[in-house]
């Protein structure tokens, strides 16, 4: 159903160091703690928690289409 191509994930994480190298970067230059470094490993993280999570319910979902009777999706009797 929706499964993310490597091309998508390495854009995913390309992205999501240069946002967190922006923030860093901003705040390293106004002194403030947790800089550059910090920001980039902690935005590659939330990333990488969001990309399971996508993957996570693409399975789940797939899963669920493809063996209705298991997770409880039975198709209602029609009235006669």
């Amino acid at each position: 159903m929706f499964n993310l191509t490597n091309p998508e994930i390495i854009a995913r994480l390309v992205a999501a160091i240069f946002v967190g190298g922006i923030i860093g970067f901003e705040r390293e230059r106004k002194s403030r703690p947790a800089g550059m470094k910090m920001h980039i490993l902690v935005c590659i993280g939330a990333c990488i928690i969001a990309l399971i999570q996508c993957q996570l319910t693409s399975m789940t979902v797939d899963y669920n289409f493809a063996h209705p009777k298991i997770v409880g999706h039975y198709q209602p009797i029609p009235p006669d």
